[in-house]
């Protein structure tokens, strides 16, 4: 059964390797006791990501570190992304550290 806790809203996650790891952080977060607008704010982030891993085609497993400092340094100053993801570096910073 879904969480209710976790926003219905886009933009989600997309399907790739990094898909698998996103349910199990979203909820350890929360059971953290992080609070639900930092958790969706994190997974927008995370959904920005993956969106980004799978269009540029980009393989996740095995190059984690490089793939987040291309994304914050290289991507996001120059982002054109369509939907509705996320642009603020700190908070996507810290959604994929």
């Amino acid at each position: 059964m879904p969480d209710p806790t976790i926003s219905k809203q886009r933009p989600s996650v997309d399907a790739n390797a990094l898909s698998a790891h996103v349910g199990a952080c979203l909820h350890e977060l929360i059971d953290q006791g992080y609070a639900k607008l930092t958790v969706d704010r994190y997974r927008c982030g995370l959904g920005h990501f993956s969106h980004w891993l799978t269009r540029d085609k980009i393989a996740w497993i095995g190059q984690e570190e490089a793939s987040v400092r291309r994304f914050l340094t290289t991507h996001l100053p120059s982002c054109d992304c369509t939907g509705q993801y996320p642009h603020d570096r700190q908070i996507l910073s810290a959604a994929l550290h």
